[in-house]
């Protein structure tokens, strides 16, 4: 949360690395330029972003949810 100044060379390693599309990123922060930044990411490169306030418990739920939709079309799925 509120990592802004590793967020972008995060998903620009890991972008180049496996695909952009295929980066999903859930984002608690509160930090403007974060914020703006994954929104860019989502609009030009095709991150998958998801904007949430919820605790980490929800956060838990929603990353399995996830997990379980795109591991039918996948080979792997890490969490990092």
């Amino acid at each position: 949360k509120d990592e802004g100044s590793l967020l972008q060379d995060w998903v620009s390693y890991h972008g180049e690395l496996i695909g952009y599309e295929n980066l999903y990123v859930i984002d608690g922060s509160t930090d403007v330029d974060s914020i703006k930044f994954l929104a860019h990411a989502r609009k030009h490169w095709g991150v998958n972003v998801i904007f949430s306030s919820k605790g980490l418990d929800e956060l838990r739920r929603i990353l399995s949810r996830i997990g379980r939709v795109i591991s039918k079309a996948c080979d792997f799925v890490m969490k990092v």
